[in-house]
């Protein structure tokens, strides 16, 4: 089997494109051909409507997904949000992807574990 790779979403206000931001991101999450993900969204206490929006989206079934909130109490800066995923993954690899950013083609999580691999 694959080795698992962690992508790290996480979220946060970015006005009223965010949502859209989010959907971007997780669709190019989706289109992916490697077949042994993990998407771990963080959500740092956005106004908006991030965990209604992940609960609706649809995922493809051999993607894992694990939605947390990060309490602004707990350092709420995008450091905090990202290591709040980071602590929350399992995988063998990890790939920060924070909302608004997203894969540009749909072997992008193929090739970084490949160069991962050949690397080390």
């Amino acid at each position: 089997m694959s080795k698992l790779i962690s992508i790290l979403v996480p979220t946060y206000n970015l006005g009223e494109n965010s949502l859209l931001y989010l959907e971007e991101n997780l669709s190019s999450i989706n289109s992916q051909t490697y077949d042994n993900i993990e998407v771990v969204i963080s959500d740092n206490s956005t106004d908006d409507e991030v965990k209604t929006f992940v609960d609706n989206f649809v995922f493809r079934e051999d993607i894992k997904v694990s939605y947390y909130r990060c309490d602004r109490g707990a350092g709420h800066s995008g450091v905090a949000n990202t290591n709040n995923a980071w602590d929350k993954s399992t995988g063998d690899y990890v790939k920060s992807l924070p909302q608004d950013d997203k894969f540009c083609n749909d072997k992008a999580v193929s090739l970084i574990v490949d160069a991962l691999e050949i690397n080390g």
